[in-house]
């Protein structure tokens, strides 16, 4: 095929087409072959417009998920910290309980006496987290947690991290 023949049928079969997803000219001149080339083209870019989209919106989910991971994670922490001092006033609590039986039964030592006192004070001295922790349960009269600490529990409760109770390990008698 001659150039002269090459450009002849190239000029033959023009036609004005509408393509929405090209940059650019939005109205463009092309043969057939051509045409039907930029249609390839404006398909291929639609779908991956439509795949960015939900791309896009999975992207926006699962940052929202990692958002409230962070907020689970770090109210875990905090409920943790606060338990971890619960748990330690209750067992000084419990070990004196323990030690004073020993003490009934007529065994004495230093660890015996160490844990009356230890525990005796875990009972009767304040303690605004612990105390913050049990009004939270339900355990402690609030009237009372204001008189002893001049703020009310819920006032308390931001400062120690305290978001929700605690798991129900401790319990008054």
């Amino acid at each position: 095929m001659s150039v002269v023949q090459s450009l002849n049928e190239a000029t033959t079969n023009v036609q004005n087409r509408h393509f929405d997803g090209l940059t650019g000219p939005q109205s463009i001149y092309a043969n057939t072959r051509g045409l039907s080339l930029l249609a390839e083209t404006d398909q291929w870019f639609k779908g991956v417009q439509v795949m960015l989209e939900k791309l896009k919106k999975q992207a926006e989910m699962q940052e929202k998920e990692i958002a409230e991971q962070k907020k689970q994670i770090k109210e875990l922490h905090d409920r943790d910290l606060t338990t971890q001092l619960a748990v330690g006033t209750a067992t000084e609590i419990r070990q004196s309980l323990w030690a004073n039986y020993q003490k009934s039964k007529g065994k004495t030592s230093v660890d015996v006496n160490n844990n009356i006192t230890a525990g005796n004070k875990a009972a009767h001295h304040s303690n605004v987290i612990v105390d913050t922790i049990l009004t939270n349960r339900g355990l402690i009269d609030t009237h009372t947690f204001h008189e002893l600490y001049g703020i009310t529990h819920n006032t308390a409760k931001p400062y120690l991290g305290i978001y929700s109770s605690p798991l129900p390990i401790l319990y008054a008698y």
